[in-house]
């Protein structure tokens, strides 16, 4: 993977059918309790009731072996709907063209509370994406923290950290 051309990220933001005027972030992980989305979507709620035309994009499935609405994934989107931000949510599944996504997304976030190393924060970096992740396992081996992201504490609604990832790119040097 390389950094998109602006017609390669217009291109992948109509894949998505996402409006090119909103502010896109997107994670790629399976949906698991280990990845903090939970934290991430609470943190999101605070920043979306100053940006409401955020959106976040959730690619990834369950640790179930069906796919669909249920384990994780319904309990993620009850608590987007419980926060006020069902739409500014959109929880892909499975997604084969993992490049579209992160090509669509002006930030990559990772609230991850346990990992080795995270090969989705390698391929986002590959594409010169700012990212805002938790400083667990191997990601502060790859993220310098201020330089080619931000990184924030786990388990909490980093909702600072996040506002602060949200305009990473002017801050960062990618």
């Amino acid at each position: 993977m390389k950094p998109p051309t602006p017609e390669q990220a217009a291109e992948a933001r109509e894949k998505l059918d996402v409006d090119a005027s909103r502010t896109v972030l997107a994670t790629v992980a399976r949906l698991s309790p280990n990845k903090g989305h939970t934290y991430l979507l609470k943190a999101l709620a605070e920043i979306c009731a100053e940006e409401p035309s955020l959106l976040y994009l959730a690619a990834g499935e369950g640790d179930q072996h069906w796919r669909g609405d249920g384990g994780l994934r319904g309990a993620l989107e009850r608590e987007a709907e419980a926060l006020g931000i069902a739409n500014n949510v959109r929880f892909l599944g499975y997604y084969p063209d993992i490049r579209a996504v992160l090509h669509a997304a002006d930030l990559i976030v990772s609230p991850s509370l346990l990992e080795g190393m995270q090969v989705s924060l390698l391929e986002a970096m590959a594409t010169g994406r700012p990212i805002v992740a938790t400083p667990i396992g191997g990601t502060p081996d790859a993220v310098a923290d201020g330089e080619t992201g931000l990184l924030v504490p786990p388990a909490r609604a980093p909702a600072p950290c996040a506002a602060r990832g949200h305009g990473a790119r002017e801050h960062l040097h990618v």
